[in-house]
């Protein structure tokens, strides 16, 4: 059984795994703010700002390819899945 996405990076499917986006991580390790990815990327800011935030229900794949070149990092590094409840 499927669950719609309720947030980008907590995506329930069935009620039990989850798909994380680690935005904020990688912010923090280049100590980076909202402004910097989008002045980087060329993603509005609002995007960033839900992408941040956990306040989208779907992400494209060009905003994906964006923030991996802006990290140097593959998108299997990015995203995360996880069981619920770990």
């Amino acid at each position: 059984m499927f669950i719609v996405v309720v947030k980008w990076s907590i995506i329930v499917v069935g009620g039990e795994t989850v798909i994380r986006l680690n935005l904020s991580k990688f912010m923090g390790i280049k100590k980076m703010t909202i402004q910097d990815v989008h002045e980087r990327t060329g993603l509005s800011r609002n995007t960033v700002s839900d992408l941040y935030h956990e306040n989208v229900k779907l992400i494209r794949f060009d905003t994906i390819e964006r923030l991996c070149e802006l990290f140097d990092v593959q998108p299997g590094e990015l995203l995360e899945w996880v069981r619920e409840g770990r």
